[in-house]
């Protein structure tokens, strides 16, 4: 089975791969990078993990990093510390792409060079790891093994020459500045970083990383009889292709690269993630979004990216995203998170269609940001609830309104809403 996110990310993956890990034997990251913040509560003590699967902390689960997952040695030292606490198996994928500094001194210097074409990144330096993927250059995780490795995926295909080329350019734009936060970003951003530094910022990860090097594809097939789960990062609406492009993550999101990059290509469970409202981080359309009561959820919610700590934009359930997103992630099922941040309200806005301001439903002819532009809510009400559902383990615990809420959103999605998500801690969810 695979874990999804069903809306802009953010929506408490990592808090339900952790719930369901505890019935797999392999648990496998197939995407993304350290721009995820998936958070766990265990016993109330919170963790957020930005590259190794959330099943960490299980003592005992084996933990894959699969190829398409583009590496940050310094957080995956750090969480590999986590994990050997814990007593959590981890494999590395000798094939997955490395962010090195200059990847995210990239990412930074374009986010301050765009003016208006902010696209909003966490600046972890992965949508230039992943071009540095596209065009067959650049070190991987088995380069970091020894000087000799690094020096050659170094000066392969002109990396490092064209890599701060573009640093130089960017970094030139910077002289004039006259507000010094841009400043100091323009110059700390701007460094140079000779073969040789570079090269040693690499291997000094070696012995750490050695040991947990192996092919994550054969692993996997030579699984036989163990149970799988597959983590996603970001969300479908983020995604590179099917997302509202250019607002995008660097990476495709959905449950299909997980057959391409791990072997994978029958999968008996896609379970979607979303939360009872919509929040985003950084630029992009976002019909639902409510300036009204934004605030309200971004506090009640404690939406600030676990990456970044950036405030997220915050809006009501959209149900017309959410089934294009079920659509392009092929979801049968669905975990609805954060029901226990609506409680109090009296009534509960929920999004069933689209209007160009004519009041008229009509449907987008794509959903990036072109072919979203313009569009607005419909919503229907709902009656909201007052009790603490908290302490809800099941469904039939569940107060009526917050059932009507689910049923809603199944009902028009076609898709079967089989968890709910009413607290942080990992035990906190009401399963169907």
């Amino acid at each position: 089975m695979a874990v999804v996110g069903a809306q802009w990310g953010d929506e408490g993956k990592g808090k339900i791969v952790d719930a369901l890990a505890a019935d797999a034997d392999i648990i496998a990251r197939y995407g993304g990078g350290a721009n995820a913040g998936h958070t766990i509560w265990v016993d109330g003590k919170k963790t957020v993990l930005h590259l190794l699967p959330s099943s960490i902390l299980r003592p005992g689960k084996t933990n894959v990093v699969g190829p398409y997952v583009v590496v940050d040695p310094e957080v995956l030292v750090a969480e590999l510390a986590i994990a050997r606490k814990i007593g959590a198996t981890v494999i590395l994928d000798p094939r997955c792409q490395v962010v090195t500094p200059l990847h995210r001194q990239i990412d930074v210097l374009r986010e301050l060079t765009n003016g208006t074409g902010v696209i909003g990144t966490t600046g972890k330096g992965i949508g230039p790891a992943y071009e540095d993927l596209a065009a067959r250059r650049g070190p991987k995780l088995r380069d970091l093994l020894s000087t000799r490795r690094m020096f050659r995926a170094l000066r392969d295909r002109h990396f490092l020459e064209e890599r701060m080329l573009l640093i130089r350019t960017y970094a030139a734009q910077g002289k004039d500045e006259t507000d010094p936060i841009r400043w100091r970003l323009f110059a700390e951003n701007g460094r140079d970083w000779p073969e040789l530094e570079l090269s040693g910022w690499g291997v000094q990860h070696a012995e750490t990383i050695a040991p947990h090097l192996k092919d994550a594809a054969g692993l996997i097939d030579a699984a036989d009889g163990k149970t799988l789960l597959f983590e996603g990062a970001q969300g479908i609406m983020l995604g590179m292709v099917a997302g509202t492009q250019p607002y995008v993550t660097a990476s495709l999101t959905g449950p299909g690269a997980i057959g391409e990059t791990l072997g994978v290509h029958r999968l008996d469970r896609v379970i979607g993630v979303a939360k009872a409202y919509v929040t985003r981080v950084g630029g992009g359309p976002f019909p639902t979004e409510t300036p009204e009561k934004g605030d309200w959820l971004r506090e009640r919610g404690a939406e600030y990216g676990a990456t970044t700590g950036r405030p997220r934009r915050c809006g009501w359930l959209d149900l017309v995203a959410l089934r294009y997103a079920c659509r392009m992630g092929g979801i049968t099922e669905l975990v609805i998170t954060k029901l226990d941040v609506l409680r109090g309200l009296a009534e509960i806005p929920l999004c069933r269609a689209y209007h160009r301001g004519d009041g008229a439903p009509c449907v987008p002819e794509g959903f990036d940001a072109e072919g979203l532009d313009g569009f607005q809510p419909i919503y229907e009400t709902l009656p909201g609830w007052s009790e603490d559902i908290s302490g809800c383990r099941s469904w039939d615990d569940l107060p009526e309104n917050v059932r009507t809420f689910l049923n809603l959103v199944s009902l028009q999605l076609g898709v079967p809403v089989t968890g709910a998500s009413v607290g942080p801690e990992r035990e906190q969810i009401a399963w169907r």
